[in-house]
């Protein structure tokens, strides 16, 4: 029984590994509804997930809060910018497919589908790098979409990554929020961090 409750047991480090999951996830979800903060909300999470999963730091809750902080007032151009550019594409893409049937209409679902995953790979980089590095709006939009472009595989695995997060939100009742936001930041990160690490090394030396 001892050997049990020993915090070193890996049965209490899976239950806290998901306990943290979904703390994180919860904290999104909820920092996130005021849609404007979502970004910021964005930030903290992949920040916090990348340092406290990934590089094994301590205190995820205080990182959490400090990141969305600090890049509260950052985040809203790139929010607002992401938000609309993604919401349009989406409607866009919705008219295209009620006004074709037949053959052409499954062509048209496929390149939205595409298109969908395209932009929401490239979103997927914006908000880890503003959370990483210190950057103006300009230049963070540049070097997203450069990067994005520079790694596609990486960027259309997390845009996929996102498309299925939101199919399965919408599927199952908003439910998968309370695991799922959490878990896309730590896939992206297994893509995102490495192309970090090499800029962060190159700027030391």
């Amino acid at each position: 029984m001892r050997g049990f409750f020993n915090a070193e047991n890996g049965l209490w480090q899976i239950f806290g590994f998901i306990a943290d999951i979904v703390v994180l996830s919860l904290l999104w979800t909820v920092f996130s509804i005021p849609l404007i903060t979502a970004g910021a909300a964005s930030c903290a999470l992949y920040d916090t997930v990348a340092a406290c999963f990934r590089r094994k730091e301590q205190d995820y809750l205080r990182r959490f809060f400090r990141t969305f902080r600090r890049e509260f007032r950052n985040s809203l151009l790139p929010t607002l910018l992401w938000g609309g550019v993604i919401l349009g594409a989406f409607l866009l893409f919705r008219a295209a497919v009620n006004s074709v049937s037949g053959g052409i209409a499954i062509f048209v679902t496929a390149a939205g589908i595409a298109g969908m995953i395209l932009l929401l790979g490239i979103a997927g980089w914006v908000f880890p790098l503003l959370s990483r590095f210190t950057l103006d709006f300009p230049s963070l939009c540049g070097n997203a979409v450069r990067l994005s472009l520079g790694h596609v595989l990486a960027t259309f695995a997390i845009g996929a990554a996102a498309v299925l997060s939101i199919w399965l939100t919408l599927r199952f009742a908003l439910l998968p929020l309370f695991v799922l936001p959490a878990l896309q930041a730590l896939f992206a990160s297994v893509f995102l961090e490495p192309v970090f690490h090499s800029y962060e090394t190159s700027s030391q030396e």
